[in-house]
């Protein structure tokens, strides 16, 4: 009997501790051009020293594994990921995860869902709207046949040198061939016993590195500039983790309230930069609300669905990200 009410004992602690080992995974994907905080429709100076304006710059991510705690892997192989410059943050789950030590992905979208001989693929109107693979705008799908664009850039450059970018370029690389999978190794803070935040950087003026944006055009297919650009994650320090990882929020928390009346959030916001651009999107990088704040302080409301995960950042006038929150409604 001693042994049964034993076993039954540590059978219980086993079950607690497992439950307690559960963290909410974020991983967190920042665009950078030149080190600096990446925004659409930005004037930037690039490396040869002319003035740029990106209009779009998404790409998609698949075959993402985490390898923890010394040897484990927790693999994401049959998810597709989007990435654009108001969704950044994706959320991973609830796992049994204690650190984690490097990250796998590939750039693109996996071949097994692409294009009409995946294993995985589906005609991307069946599709569900909100899902990764659906349409996109600009599209990044070019065909039952040819499959996804795996990364799609475009703006205009300053071709004549008067210092105002008006020439149109636009990079869309394909192709199967084209999908190559990197590495990382990673470090995160580990002071959050229900939570890891995974921070990386996707840094553009890397990933276009070799190509003559004044010259360029519109480049679309899977060779040429279209396969050297896919080359490049592998050759260059496109994807990168940065030293601190970890985000340089503005200390607001105890300046925002979050209240839920009925089936609206009401968000009240005080000593916040005037200016500020603020983003909210749900798990499926899905946007709730996109505004300006006129005044360092006020509220705004937003529909909400229950149990929905938002994603809330804040960039200030110059571009940059000074707070992130996520929140489960």
């Amino acid at each position: 009997m001693f042994t049964k009410q034993l076993y039954t004992v540590l059978f219980f602690l086993i079950v607690v501790h497992s439950t307690q080992a559960q963290k909410n995974i974020f991983l967190s994907i920042a665009p950078k051009f030149l080190s600096n905080d990446f925004v659409l429709d930005q004037i930037y100076t690039s490396a040869s020293g002319d003035k740029v304006a990106f209009q779009h710059f998404n790409y998609y991510l698949s075959h993402l594994k985490l390898y923890h705690d010394g040897g484990q892997t927790l693999s994401f192989a049959d998810t597709v990921f989007i990435l654009k410059p108001d969704h950044t943050v994706l959320y991973l789950g609830q796992h049994a995860v204690i650190q984690i030590d490097s990250i796998q992905f590939g750039a693109g979208v996996a071949p097994e869902f692409n294009t009409q001989s995946g294993s995985l693929a589906q005609d991307i109107s069946t599709y569900d709207a909100n899902h990764p693979l659906s349409f996109q705008s600009p599209s990044m799908y070019w065909g039952w046949s040819s499959g996804y664009m795996h990364m799609v850039v475009g703006g205009k450059v300053d071709a004549n040198n008067d210092q105002n970018p008006e020439t149109v370029f636009e990079v869309h690389s394909l192709g199967n061939a084209n999908f190559h999978e990197v590495k990382l190794n990673t470090h995160h803070d580990l002071s959050n016993p229900n939570q890891i935040d995974l921070q990386l950087e996707c840094n553009l003026d890397q990933w276009i590195k070799g190509v003559n944006l004044k010259t360029v055009g519109i480049a679309h297919g899977e060779t040429g500039i279209n396969a050297q650009v896919m080359n490049n994650p592998l050759n260059f320090a496109v994807f990168t983790q940065p030293l601190t990882a970890s985000l340089d929020q503005l200390n607001v928390d105890h300046h925002l309230t979050f209240q839920k009346i009925n089936r609206e959030v009401v968000i009240t916001y005080d000593q916040v930069p005037t200016n500020s651009s603020w983003n909210i999107v749900n798990l499926n990088g899905q946007q709730l609300g996109h505004f300006v704040n006129p005044n360092n302080s006020g509220e705004f409301k937003i529909n909400h669905t229950e149990n929905e995960l938002w994603m809330i950042s804040i960039h200030n006038v110059e571009g940059k990200l000074i707070y992130m929150k996520k929140i489960l409604f």
